[in-house]
């Protein structure tokens, strides 16, 4: 059986503004770094854009995962939009893909690196 992960998109209410970070518990041991990425629309969004730019920003530590509040140092505050289940079926330094499931939908995700952080993800509807 394909092993499920933890997902969540965290609305992050920044002194720059508001943005989302979307985490990915990766595959292995559950004793790594959450896979992070910098999202500017939340994900009711993603179907209707079908594809879109990410930023992938430096992994963030598992407690994201649970965790609301405000943040150290001035950073500002996150808030839970969403969270779900994800399986990977393919995890690569340059490319991810995914069978993900949030509470508003499901979808196969695809994730490919462009240059440096930019990575373009895309809804593959299967």
């Amino acid at each position: 059986m394909a092993q499920e992960l933890r997902t969540v998109l965290l609305k992050h209410d920044a002194p720059a503004g508001i943005h989302y970070d979307w985490m990915l518990e990766p595959p292995g041991t559950g004793l790594q770094r959450l896979w992070t990425c910098r999202v500017y629309w939340p994900v009711a969004q993603w179907p209707t854009k079908g594809t879109w730019e990410v930023e992938v920003i430096a992994p963030h530590r598992r407690d994201f995962l649970d965790y609301q509040g405000p943040l150290t140092h001035g950073r500002g505050t996150v808030s839970r939009i969403e969270s779900g289940l994800y399986t990977p079926l393919t995890w690569l330094d340059d490319r991810l893909e995914l069978d993900l499931a949030f509470s508003c939908w499901s979808h196969h995700i695809h994730l490919e690196q462009i240059n440096g952080a930019r990575w373009h993800a895309a809804i593959n509807n299967c």
